[in-house]
């Protein structure tokens, strides 16, 4: 694991951090939260970012507000499809994020 990114939402915090082989469509950000910012954490059982389509191996995320200042908005580096590794640069992308009733984030419209 690697690339925390701490955010901190009514009684939670958050830690986002990348993990698994950064050179594979493997890599993802995934998430845990905390009432206490020194733990201890629960992770959530799914990534909150995986490949999807034409971009593999999202990670090392940052978390900042829209042009609006009211939406969260996750940035983001990943490889094109068939692009993964070797010789090939990482783009940079955007994802909005959403909180569920749960009060987990997720991630929708990224591209």
């Amino acid at each position: 694991m690697e690339a925390p990114w701490y955010v901190r939402r009514d009684q939670f915090h958050y830690l986002f951090y990348s993990g698994h082989d950064y050179c594979s469509d493997l890599y993802r950000v995934g998430i845990a939260r905390s009432l206490n910012p020194l733990g201890p954490y629960e992770k959530r059982g799914d990534p909150i970012l995986a490949t999807n389509g034409p971009f593999q191996g999202p990670g090392h995320n940052s978390m900042v507000k829209d042009t609006d200042g009211q939406g969260d908005v996750m940035v983001f580096h990943a490889f094109k499809e068939n692009q993964v590794c070797g010789p090939f640069p990482r783009l940079t992308l955007l994802a909005s994020v959403g909180w569920g009733a749960d009060q987990w984030p997720y991630v929708f419209d990224w591209n």
